[in-house]
């Protein structure tokens, strides 16, 4: 009785074998007819064409000069891909490029900074609005106006940077239980310059969790945001640098 069952499940084997190898004879030979009817139908128009053009001298010029524009179709047709590849290539290339670029410059992480330190602006007393406006006039950002958006749940922060007018409008998005910020720069004309995400840290929002830069065109607003970009970093320096000598601040009120 024990020997029953591997002879059995032998048995099951072979015959499945047995299926699998019919059905792979009849696909093949599918295939190949298919195949070789479709060569025949080939061979038998152009075998027609033959025919007819050896009796109808206009059939004959009429064909000749179909594969003449066909010939000419298929060589058009072809340079059109190569033409659309390279160009997929070149503008994909660029268009990387450019974002490593942005990316290392900060430029997201310079859109958030001043989002986030110009939000709380509307709600501030006037003595602290004063001193925002100090603050901000350091990287060259001017003539700060916020507004709250209501329907996109985000803001927009209307200001001049270095002149020239600017604005910020923010919209949270939530994907997959995943909270990030779409920032887009527009410039005085509305257009817009520049669109990044960000996934800011919760508990510590200078941190940058994730960062992407969806869309990017060159204009004057990139010398005025890589500007910006390097006044705050100089603002940032000498803010640790004033803390470290504190010290010595409270030494000169003890003894000098």
């Amino acid at each position: 009785m024990q020997d029953f069952y591997p002879i059995n499940n032998l048995g099951y084997v072979i015959v499945g074998l047995c299926i699998f190898i019919t059905l792979l004879f009849i696909g093949l030979w599918a295939y190949k007819n298919s195949k070789n009817k479709s060569e025949e139908n080939l061979s038998s128009e152009l075998m027609l064409e033959k025919q007819v053009a050896e009796q109808d001298p206009l059939w004959k010029k009429a064909l000749e000069e179909i594969n003449l524009i066909q010939g000419s179709l298929d060589r058009d047709f072809e340079m059109l891909q190569k033409n659309l590849a390279q160009e997929r290539y070149q503008v994909t290339a660029n268009a990387e490029l450019a974002k490593k670029l942005a990316t290392k410059k900060q430029l997201p992480l310079t859109l958030f900074r001043i989002y986030e330190e110009t939000r709380s602006y509307p709600k501030k007393q006037s003595d602290a609005k004063a001193e925002d406006l100090k603050w901000h006039k350091q990287i060259g950002l001017t003539d700060l106006f916020v507004d709250q958006l209501i329907v996109d749940v985000g803001l927009r922060v209307a200001f001049k940077l270095f002149s020239r007018d600017y604005v910020l409008s923010s919209k949270w998005h939530e994907y997959s239980q995943v909270k990030f910020l779409e920032l887009t720069l527009l410039d005085g004309n509305k257009d817009a310059c520049l669109i990044v995400r960000v996934r800011p840290e919760e508990s510590e929002s200078k941190i940058l969790l994730e960062e992407a830069v969806i869309a990017m065109k060159s204009g004057a607003w990139l010398r005025d945001l890589l500007t910006c970009r390097m006044l705050m970093d100089v603002r940032e320096a000498e803010l640790v640098l004033r803390a470290k000598h504190q010290d010595v601040e409270r030494l000169k009120k003890q003894f000098v």
